[in-house]
């Protein structure tokens, strides 16, 4: 074999190990990516915090009295608001409105979520009678459970972000369901809507920092 041929042969073989090389990075870069994406399933599975797809700004404010549901609640204004946030994700901005805080279960009020994610119909109904079943105990049937999910499944809906979803509660009638002023649902069940607001409202809420908001830890009016 002559000069020549040896050098040809040799940078073949420079050029082969270059682009095994090149390959063997790119492969270990693929690999690298997929782990990352299974570590992010695993480490986040679904949750009300995981069931995130989609961020917005802050909510810009929504006057307390433009017409639609306020109509129920007469000089209705905002008695107090808060951010629901997990695992450092604001989900939703909500806020109690109406004449005055609620006491004992007999003035009307709503209580209005301003969405920061979207959220899929069936993850809501799904924690929403979680915690019905959790703050309701033994005294809710399974009967009664299920009836409760067939009035959430027909009542809530699939959110995005900025979307205002707002439950009235009517003392000795129910609940009326509305997104932004369409009404979605109106509920004649006085059972159903205290347990519902209850998940916000009642001491045992999972989320004491957000009830203390809404019943006016930063000065709403009270009785």
């Amino acid at each position: 074999m002559s000069c020549n041929s040896c050098s040809n042969a040799a940078t073949r073989a420079s050029a082969r190990k270059a682009t095994g090389r090149a390959a063997a990075l790119a492969t270990a870069w693929a690999l690298a990516l997929a782990l990352s994406l299974v570590l992010a399933v695993c480490l986040y599975p679904q949750s009300s915090a995981a069931m995130v797809t989609s961020t917005s700004a802050q909510p810009a404010p929504v006057p307390p009295v433009p017409g639609g549901w306020q109509d129920a609640l007469g000089s209705a204004q905002v008695l107090g608001e808060g951010d629901l946030s997990q695992w450092g994700l604001r989900i939703y901005h909500a806020r109690l409105v109406g004449e005055r805080l609620p006491t004992q279960g007999n003035e009307p009020f709503a209580l209005e979520l301003t969405y920061y994610r979207s959220i899929s119909r069936e993850r809501i109904v799904s924690v929403s009678l979680d915690e019905m079943k959790r703050l309701c105990g033994d005294a809710l049937s399974p009967g009664q459970q299920e009836l409760w999910r067939s009035l959430l499944e027909r009542s809530l809906v699939d959110v995005r972000a900025g979307d205002h979803v707002t439950g009235v509660y009517l003392p000795g009638h129910g609940v009326r369901f509305y997104r932004g002023a369409q009404l979605l649902a109106d509920v004649d069940d006085d059972g159903f809507a205290r347990a519902f607001f209850a998940i916000w409202l009642d001491p045992r809420t999972r989320n004491a920092d957000l009830r203390a908001h809404l019943l006016g830890a930063s000065g709403g009016p009270h009785d």
